[in-house]
This record gives structure tokens, sequence and C-alpha cells, in this order.
């Protein structure tokens, strides 16, 4: 376990013959931590990392009672039981070579994910992590080395929503000007997730290349 900024933490889990199940960067799986006081529920967390061997990433926002008690007492060693994968918010949805992937909060997960796992060329892929607070950012120095290796380019947009909004449809338009035609991935809370394909349909960027996960988590 680690500490991800933001308030979050990512977990690292392995096991026999994880790469066998043809896990796609950006789903999910449904998480029993065989732990005293957390046996008992399952949640559902994506995957923060693209799968790597048998060793899978999820990053945990401890906000509510279970995700802050995953944090305090989850220790090296405990077994855990997977349900999945689930979801089709993959690579496998992208139809352009150049996009967007726009995440709120502790949605940059599956974003990271992607952003590791999907072919790119120079200035393919912007990453633009929206949060109110630069202590919010999550995952920030792992995009950081993907921006500095040139396999992203990273837009951290901070401000609060109003007057400062730093996603509305002329700061968009300033960030990438070439976004009508390109393909756009957001996850976040519902909230964010809304307003911005709001916006992307203002700027003329087609429903059927604006892709979407909810991730409250």
């Amino acid at each position: 376990m680690e500490e991800s900024g933001g308030d979050t933490v990512s977990i690292y889990v392995t096991g026999v013959l994880v790469s066998r199940l043809g896990i796609e960067a950006g789903q999910y799986f449904r998480w029993r931590f065989l732990s005293k006081g957390l046996w008992h529920q399952t949640h559902p967390f994506s995957l923060s990392a693209a799968p790597a061997g048998d060793t899978l990433r999820l990053t945990v926002k401890c906000s509510g009672a279970y995700t802050r008690k995953l944090h305090q007492e989850l220790r090296p060693g405990v077994r855990v039981l997977l349900d999945g994968p689930y979801g089709a918010f993959t690579g496998l949805l992208r139809r352009r070579p150049r996009i967007v992937l726009i995440g709120g909060g502790v949605g940059v997960a599956p974003l990271c994910a992607l952003a590791q796992s999907l072919a790119a060329g120079p200035g393919d892929i912007v990453f633009i992590q929206r949060v109110s607070a630069l202590s919010d950012l999550v995952l920030s120095a792992e995009l950081g080395a993907l921006h500095e290796a040139g396999r992203i380019r990273y837009l951290p947009a901070v401000g609060n929503r109003g007057p400062g909004d730093p996603l509305t449809a002329e700061r968009l338009r300033t960030l990438v000007p070439d976004l009508p035609g390109r393909e756009v991935f957001i996850c976040g809370s519902a909230g964010l997730t809304s307003a911005v394909v709001r916006t992307l349909r203002r700027l003329h960027v087609p429903r059927g290349r604006i892709h979407t996960e909810l991730f409250d988590f």
C-alpha cells in the first residue's frame, strides 16, 4: 500500500495466474478483503494501473467509513476475493488516434491505467485532471512521469466551479484547440461528468465520440 495524493492510497494485489484473466485497462472488480472488519463487504474499484503480469493495482479515496478502515487496517498478506473483471470503459472504445482523458478526483484511476496502455504518438493523448486544489491531485507524480516521457500531455485543471471553473468551454478550447476532432474519455462524479459532456457538446464534439464512466469511490 502507498500514499497516492489527495487523501488516496494505492493497493497492490498479486495472485497466481492473474495474467490469464484477460483484464483490460479501464475495467473494475468487486473487491472483498478478508481482514477483520472488512471481509463482510465488497466494493467496486477500478484498476488504476495497466495490468502487469500477476499484479493489479487499485487506488482508493479515504472518504467514507469503509475506505478509511481499509486505509487504517489493511496489512500485507491479506487474502482478497475478486469478482470480475467488469466494464467496457476500455481502449476497445477508441476509434481515433487523438484522444482526451478527463478525470475528476479519484476518477483519474482508470484513466491512468488507460494512459499507460494505449498506443500513442506525440500529442495523441491529452490528460486533464480536474481538482479544486493542488492538494487534491491524485497519482500526479505518475502522470507527470508519463508527461516527461512524452506518453501524454498532462494538464492539471485547478479551480472551483463558478467564475473560476477550469473546464469552461473557453478554457477547454484553449487547452485543446483541436478538441472537436478528438475522442474523449471522462471519469468522475455524476455532476462533473454531466457538466463536461454538456460543455463538449457545445464545442461540437459528436456524442458518439464521448465515453463516460461514473466513479464515486
